[in-house]
């Protein structure tokens, strides 16, 4: 992992799971949501400078009245990234709906952005939520805006094989519950 300036908090989380105590400690929150979702107050109640709303479908595309996260979304997570600092950043909380997909995705862009590599940011992202699927789509957006050549890319195609090995049922049955099934211990494996 790169030895940053500055060492934080973070979280990645579903909606579901997003509460009163963790928005309480978190210095910085990304919201990854279909549009129209209501976000939690202490979230929606974040000074703008704190927090990133991003509204976009879990979709790998767009049609007609359901965005797919596009460059755009790219860029903003990468302009919110470069306002991170250590004087304001303790911890991170990126969340979307499950805290698997957009959120996971999301969360490996802005720390690329913050300086570390594709691997190491995936390796981050998964010490933290695991598993995770990360939408290709805006990691698409995130590798082009970042100039990784492929390599956010490449890393992530490491995540799913990963992923497809362990969990198997869990990518046949995304459903939280079919993680709730699943054998003790199995997850962090």
């Amino acid at each position: 992992m790169p030895r940053l300036p500055f060492d934080f908090q973070l979280s990645v989380l579903g909606l579901s799971e997003v509460n009163h105590a963790a928005t309480k400690s978190a210095s910085h929150v990304v919201s990854l949501v279909d549009p129209g979702t209501a976000l939690p107050h202490a979230i929606a109640s974040l000074d703008s400078g704190r927090r990133l709303l991003l509204e976009v479908y879990d979709a790998l595309d767009s049609i007609e009245g359901r965005p797919a996260p596009d460059h755009e979304d790219a860029n903003a997570l990468c302009r919110f990234a470069d306002t991170l600092n250590t004087t304001n950043l303790s911890h991170l909380l990126v969340h979307c709906h499950m805290g698997r997909s957009r959120s996971a995705a999301a969360a490996a862009i802005i720390l690329v952005r913050l300086g570390y590599s594709p691997d190491d940011a995936f390796e981050r992202v998964r010490a933290v939520r695991d598993p995770i699927w990360p939408n290709w789509t805006l990691l698409e957006h995130g590798d082009d805006v970042l100039v990784c050549n492929g390599a956010l890319l490449h890393a992530c195609r490491a995540v799913y094989r990963r992923v497809e090995q362990k969990f198997a049922r869990w990518v046949n049955d995304p459903r939280p519950e079919s993680l709730d099934a699943m054998p003790l211990g199995a997850v962090r494996a």
